[in-house]
């Protein structure tokens, strides 16, 4: 029911073809006025977002590749560059944890290596050492810094499509979402 009630907020589906054309036809005017602008939000990748233009409102960008080809890396790096943008995520992840994920956009703020993180060691010129205070001072800084980013998690392993779609619906509602 209360999922009904957002979407009966919306506006039919029906337009005219008058309509949409004059849409379409001022959309257009501005991208003739500024050629070469990214028409949406930057993923971080250049060479992405010349194909894309950028992640617009309203389109399906599916993300698909072979088991370990780094589509959750390429995830997380959009997220992170959404997010640097102060754009609202809503991130659903369905094989690792919120704390994994959080862990490894700190690993991407830092620069950081995720096994000298895991061993609490950092690797110099070929010999394992103790993280030094000032070290673990700007990890830390890193770490609020990626607190500090609008990205919601949910980790729900086993999730429908269903149930993704009513919690952005109801984050959308209640927050606000730029990226899905």
């Amino acid at each position: 029911k209360a999922l009904m009630k957002v979407r009966s907020g919306r506006r039919s589906k029906f337009e005219t073809t008058q309509c949409v054309g004059m849409r379409v036809e001022d959309e257009q005017k501005a991208i003739f006025d500024d050629p070469g602008k990214l028409r949406g939000l930057g993923t971080g990748f250049k060479l992405l977002d010349r194909v894309l233009c950028g992640l617009r409102d309203d389109d399906l960008t599916i993300v698909a590749g072979r088991p370990g080809s780094g589509k959750t890396a390429l995830a997380d790096q959009i997220a992170l560059n959404a997010g640097l943008a102060d754009k609202r995520v809503a991130y659903f992840t369905l094989e690792m944890s919120s704390d994994e994920n959080v862990r490894r956009l700190v690993n991407i703020l830092g620069n950081y290596d995720s096994t000298e993180l895991d061993y609490g060691r950092r690797k110099v010129n070929g010999e394992w050492r103790n993280w030094t205070d000032d070290e673990q001072v700007e990890y830390f800084s890193q770490l609020a810094r990626g607190e500090s980013l609008p990205i919601c998690w949910h980790d729900a392993g086993g999730i429908t499509t269903e149930e993704a779609t009513a919690a952005a619906t109801e984050l959308l509602a209640t927050q606000g979402v730029d990226v899905v």
